[in-house]
């Protein structure tokens, strides 16, 4: 098994654009950092940057992955086959990150990150940071939802497989 966790299993490409067109009708979206939680070999960096040159809209993104090979594998598909798309890659467990020396507000892309101890721990990073936050695992949003977080959306096509939550933090501590 290649990755943390769930192991390594990429986001649908489709779920990926729809989330994009769903959340660049929002007034702030392009003044926020794209993060993708657990980016693996970066095929959603990839799909999201592709998204962003299509529209003309210029937004930081960056990844994070706790698995070094997943990461390089990323680093290198980034560079060589979507044409050198400017992403920031960090090497690091996304429950300890310092998500506020983004300083700015951040849309966190999750697809079965973990388990809910590991995300309650991602949440409490998040503290003094705005986020927005589009994960596919019901259990997961529960979880957030339990801590505060407020649901924005859904989107339930087969419950409980194939559905998607946008959560916002509200931009506060917990």
């Amino acid at each position: 098994m290649r990755g943390v966790g769930t192991g390594y299993v990429t986001s649908p490409m489709a779920d990926v654009k729809h989330w994009f067109h769903v959340l660049r009708k929002q007034p702030d979206f392009k003044d926020r950092v794209f993060v993708d939680i657990g980016c693996g070999e970066g095929h959603v960096l990839g799909r999201w940057a592709k998204l962003l040159k299509t529209y003309n809209i210029k937004q930081e993104l960056a990844g994070i992955e706790f698995d070094r090979r997943l990461l390089a594998d990323g680093s290198a598909y980034l560079r060589r086959d979507q044409g050198g798309i400017n992403a920031r890659l960090f090497w690091s467990d996304a429950a300890h990150f310092e998500y506020a020396s983004f300083g700015k507000p951040l849309i966190a892309w999750m697809f079965y990150p973990f388990n809910e101890d590991t995300l309650r721990d991602w949440s409490t990073a998040c503290n003094g940071t705005d986020v927005w936050v589009v994960m596919n695992n019901p259990e997961h949003a529960l979880a957030l939802l339990n801590k505060g977080w407020y649901m924005q959306q859904s989107l339930v096509r087969e419950w409980p497989h194939n559905s998607w939550f946008w959560l916002w933090n509200g931009g506060h501590d917990e």
